[in-house]
């Protein structure tokens, strides 16, 4: 069965109110004189919301967070950690994770490349345990 993921995008009020003044101040942005040359008006699902009700009522319609995901499923050979050094979920049988979430903090730069190192040794890890058994 495909997993139920709630990641509580907007569950707080500050993460609410941060998304509509973020909203807020790229139409100021879009509204400077000196855009104006290539930005002639606002379109979209999001011309029509005004008020900060009418904004937070749609944020997740408009997007999603711009935030790279890391630190949330710790990768350690304790029992405390949810994966195993193999990057298997403590008890799930057959679920591995391959993603920046197992970084302990994210990196100053793009977490592409980390990304794709991540990706790189766990197809290793894969193949290595698929060729043991």
């Amino acid at each position: 069965a495909s997993p139920a993921i709630n990641a509580n995008h907007f569950a707080e009020e500050i993460d609410r109110q941060t998304a509509i003044d973020l909203f807020k101040w790229l139409r100021r942005l879009g509204k400077q004189p000196a855009l104006s040359h290539w930005i002639i008006e606002e379109t979209g699902k999001g011309a029509a919301f005004q008020t900060d009700e009418e904004i937070a009522a749609n944020l997740l319609l408009l997007g999603g967070t711009s935030f790279h995901i890391a630190g949330t499923a710790a990768m350690g050979a304790d029992e405390t950690s949810a994966l195993d050094p193999q990057l298997r979920v403590r008890g799930v049988d057959g679920l591995r994770v391959c993603d920046t979430s197992i970084m302990p903090t994210l990196v100053s730069g793009n977490t592409n490349a980390p990304a794709m190192a991540i990706a790189m040794n766990a197809a290793d890890i894969i193949l290595s345990a698929k060729a043991n058994s």
